[in-house]
């Protein structure tokens, strides 16, 4: 193993400390710093290993997302589209993994506003939000308090 590959080994333990890559971006990040053999040696090494794994970030993705901070399913997709993940396949994931959009979109209405709001402010943040417009619909008709301005 040459000192290229152990500095870019280092690099890569330094990043995943942080958070679960995909080995696709994994490789990106390390090619900016390392030349592009040295990083695929590093990445296959690691991967070998287990320290690296795409189902490991897509699970981190799913739960960072999905879970923890609600958001919808076009702000999801838009994320696994960074680390290679195609549409069709994530809509899978996203289908087996996540309770549906429309209750998440419930669940962050119920926790952002305790108190009432206008409807139109609670749409334009579920929208930037990566929430479906179908969905909000429906969000904002089943609001009994909502108030249209």
């Amino acid at each position: 193993m040459t000192d290229e590959v152990r500095a870019a080994i280092s690099d890569a333990t330094k990043l995943l400390l942080r958070r679960d890559y995909a080995i696709a971006e994994l490789l990106s990040k390390l090619s900016v710093r390392h030349d592009s053999i040295a990083a695929a040696e590093a990445v296959e090494l690691l991967a070998a290993s287990g320290f690296v794994s795409d189902q490991r970030a897509v699970d981190s993705i799913l739960y960072a997302l999905g879970e923890r901070k609600l958001v919808g399913d076009q702000e999801i997709l838009r994320r696994l589209a960074t680390i290679g993940i195609e549409p069709v396949a994530g809509l899978e994931l996203i289908a087996s993994r996540l309770p549906s959009e429309l209750s998440r979109a419930q669940d962050l209405v119920a926790r952002k506003y305790k108190t009432p709001a206008p409807a139109p402010k609670i749409g334009r943040f579920l929208y930037s939000r990566g929430f479906d417009e179908s969905t909000i619909e429906s969000v904002l008709e089943n609001l009994s308090w909502a108030e249209s301005e």
